[in-house]
């Protein structure tokens, strides 16, 4: 599934870190990926305002919730503990693993469907059919 995004933002916790783009999320059976729109050219290491892409196993977004303000518009949001090869600051060695922010806003209405192929995925994982996850 393929959502257009208005803007992403990651703030890492316990780190200085704090990366805004806008772009393209990318549901897959495993994970979410995250691909900036237009592409920055950065020389070295990302910095906020060049983050280019995003990868996260949807077995890393905790703690989700899809809001929708009275006054703003509605978005995704999610604590993220980040993976080797996913784009986001690495814990130290030996220290704690500290969990970031996600919060996603969206065009035209493309929040409902990005939640919902969340859950469907993380439901087919855990062997969960559509009509057992009604039941609950």
């Amino acid at each position: 599934m393929v959502v257009e995004l208005r803007s992403l933002e990651f703030k890492g916790q316990g780190q200085a870190s704090k990366w805004e783009a806008k772009g393209t999320a990318y549901v897959t059976n495993q994970r979410v990926v995250f691909l900036r729109r237009p592409v920055v050219a950065v020389a070295d290491s990302p910095s906020p305002e060049h983050l280019q892409s995003l990868n996260v196993p949807l077995t890393h977004l905790v703690d989700s919730r899809y809001m929708i303000p009275i006054l703003a518009g509605p978005y995704y949001e999610a604590g993220v503990m980040p993976v080797p090869g996913g784009n986001l600051p690495q814990p130290v060695p030996g220290g704690p693993v500290n969990k970031g922010h996600l919060k996603i806003w969206f065009l035209q209405g493309g929040g409902t469907a990005f939640r919902d192929a969340v859950e469907e995925v993380r439901n087919l994982t855990r062997g969960v059919t559509h009509g057992e996850q009604l039941r609950e």
